[in-house]
């Protein structure tokens, strides 16, 4: 892997833009940055790591849990977070995308939203009997779990190896998890190739179509 050098005299030219304006020096930049990103990774913990860390003491020392439970133990918008729990349901059957860009959706706060994705984990983890098929887009290619060569566990023909797994415990998808990341070694470069060095141009640098 070779270093662009136009990427490093911008970044130069950049940085020294910023440490020659007032009251600004390479040591606040690098404090600066070094609290943005401890700052970050503390928010992520504190919001997500916490509450996950809640969830599985629960589902250990309180099982069986329900949706609704969880609802309630990590929410106190019971009516906030069960809304966004019934639009994730609604989502999980509908024949469309599943959203990615909350921020547009809900102005409810985050903590809400963090319960009902809890709350649809525990969902989930009890659909032992639904057809579920997996799939996972790369690059140029997508991975399904449904076209996965599983193990037949039942040796019945009207069950399919993938809806006969149980995709919340770790062990039933430890072995789809190494066959995706099998097949990402034996074609790197189709997965990961390089990109336009162009920014005018798209990441594959064939021209835009007006």
């Amino acid at each position: 892997m070779t270093m662009d050098p136009r990427v490093l005299g911008i970044s130069a030219r950049r940085l020294a833009h910023i440490i020659s304006q007032p009251d600004s020096n390479l040591g606040t930049f690098v404090h600066t940055l070094h609290s943005m990103l401890e700052d970050g990774n503390r928010r992520i913990f504190q919001d997500i790591g916490v509450s996950a860390q809640r969830y599985l003491e629960m589902r250990r020392d309180q099982a069986p849990l329900t949706p609704e439970q969880v609802l309630a133990a990590f929410s106190d918008g019971p009516e906030q977070a069960g809304s966004a729990y019934q639009d994730g349901l609604r989502w999980a059957q509908g024949p469309d995308p599943l959203p990615t860009h909350f921020a547009q959706l809900y102005s409810m706060d985050s903590r809400h939203l963090l319960a009902a994705g809890l709350a649809l984990y525990e969902k989930a983890s009890k659909e032992t009997d639904r057809y579920i098929q997996v799939d996972v887009k790369t690059r140029n290619w997508t991975w399904s779990l449904h076209h996965m060569d599983l193990p037949d566990l039942d040796d019945s023909i009207w069950t399919p190896p993938s809806t006969e797994r149980n995709w919340a415990y770790f062990d039933d998808r430890w072995e789809p998890i190494l066959d995706y990341f099998g097949r990402c070694a034996a074609n790197l470069a189709s997965l990961w190739p390089m990109p336009c060095p162009d920014p005018a141009l798209p990441i594959d640098g064939l021209p835009l179509r007006l």
